[in-house]
């Protein structure tokens, strides 16, 4: 079996140094063939330096430094998709800091619930935020049938747990679930990516898995807060804050909404938008 595994890179070399040296020894532990692709977006610190120092074998692939995280992981499949024959993809962040045998479990997970059904199964890892008191990342489900709006599960110990969509802080996808070798969908820049992905994938029959147990710590990285004691200043900049490209752009959340939320996508295009220029300072 062919493990192809892929991350993106920029500017936190100590970072993406654990987590790519937790992700080769784990996969060295399975016995499967393997190789990682790191796509770079032209670090100016010393991350390449380190790679290729600690870890030579990791296939550096270069970016530019506005591709952020969607076009990246974009490029480095394409990249991969076309130079390397590969059985599953395993997707990862490269802030993440994994707990022993968390991806031989997600291995293990895959075989066991794709052993009794055709389904296509895609399964995710969940993730602590540092003060290991609430779920940051992982799987994430509907809260109702009749609005499109998502909540972190908080993942069983038991079993795997289905769910709508993901985070790709740590996913497995098997090949066979990327329709026409696709990936994540190629107008994204940054956010919006991995859950469109998901979203897309369970609207064609397949099946997202949240794994059991959690998988690794990963920092929660929540918007900064606007205050300013004028409320049109305070609106004005709180609607200038939310369409930035690490948050809600306009640009790709119409794209996201249309693709995904139905009839009513210019109703919940609109919402963040709204929320941050109504909204009364504190």
């Amino acid at each position: 079996m062919n493990i192809a595994a892929l991350c993106a890179s920029h500017n936190r070399s100590h970072l993406t140094l654990r987590s790519v040296q937790q992700v080769f020894y784990q996969l060295k532990s399975t016995g499967f063939h393997f190789t990682i692709f790191v796509v770079d977006s032209e670090s100016d610190d010393d991350t390449v330096i380190v790679l290729n120092k600690h870890l030579p074998l990791v296939q550096i692939i270069p970016a530019k430094s506005d591709d952020f995280w969607a076009r990246a992981m974009s490029k480095g499949f394409d990249f991969i998709s076309t130079h390397y024959n590969f059985d599953h993809l395993l997707v990862f962040n490269d802030d993440i800091d994994l707990f022993d045998n968390a991806i031989p479990q997600l291995f293990k997970e895959l075989e066991f619930n794709t052993k009794t059904t055709d389904d296509q199964i895609v399964i995710c890892g969940s993730f602590l935020d540092k003060t290991l008191s609430f779920v940051s990342y992982g799987g994430l489900k509907r809260v109702s049938r009749y609005l499109f709006k998502f909540s972190k599960q908080t993942p069983s110990f038991e079993c795997c747990i289905q769910v709508d969509t993901l985070n790709m802080n740590l996913a497995l996808i098997p090949r066979i679930c990327l329709l026409h070798d696709d990936f994540l969908y190629h107008a994204y820049q940054h956010g919006y990516a991995d859950y469109d992905f998901g979203l897309q994938f369970s609207k064609r029959g397949g099946k997202i898995l949240l794994c059991k147990g959690y998988q690794g710590i990963c920092e929660h990285h929540p918007p900064s807060q606007i205050h300013s004691k004028s409320f049109l200043i305070s609106s004005f900049l709180r609607l200038k804050h939310i369409c930035h490209i690490k948050r809600q752009p306009p640009k790709y959340r119409l794209l996201y909404c249309w693709r995904n939320s139905g009839l009513l996508w210019p109703f919940y295009f609109l919402i963040p938008y709204l929320r941050a220029f109504l909204s009364s300072h504190e």
